[in-house]
């Protein structure tokens, strides 16, 4: 997934350096590359559409783990609508990252806190909060 906003401002834009990928996170040969313009990976994508085809004739979706930057932002919206559209999603907490967030009452929350909090919010509902050491092993 790779976020190719379309706000001027966001160094996610096209041609800003925040949009090119990590070499730790580059996608190899013959790796699907889906581009958002918004938070949620799955509006305007098709990717509801390709992960369905992916399942094969049997139908059932895929099982999916998220994970990427700013939890309380991309990844929380996406793992929204991804749980709303029955998707069994799978959150490595140890795999995101967040930052400090001012409240509307002025309090600074720090990142820990409002990465702690996200985690609770989506266990459950709309994810199973793990780890990457459990996502691994399972693939082992």
């Amino acid at each position: 997934m790779k976020h190719d906003s379309q706000d001027p401002g966001s160094p996610f834009r096209p041609a800003q350096e925040g949009n090119d990928f990590l070499p730790l996170t580059a996608p190899h040969d013959g790796d699907l590359v889906v581009a958002k313009t918004v938070h949620s990976a799955f509006i305007g994508t098709g990717l509801a559409e390709v992960l369905q085809a992916m399942a094969g004739a049997g139908g059932e979706k895929p099982p999916l783990v998220i994970c990427g930057v700013l939890l309380a932002n991309s990844v929380e919206a996406t793992m929204r609508v991804a749980g709303n559209l029955g998707f069994k999603v799978r959150l490595p907490g140890d795999a995101c990252w967040s930052c400090d967030k001012r409240d509307l009452t002025g309090r600074l929350w720090p990142a820990e806190d409002v990465h702690q909090l996200t985690l609770a919010l989506l266990d459950g509902e709309y994810a199973a909060v793990t780890t990457t050491d459990e996502i691994l092993a399972g693939v082992r």
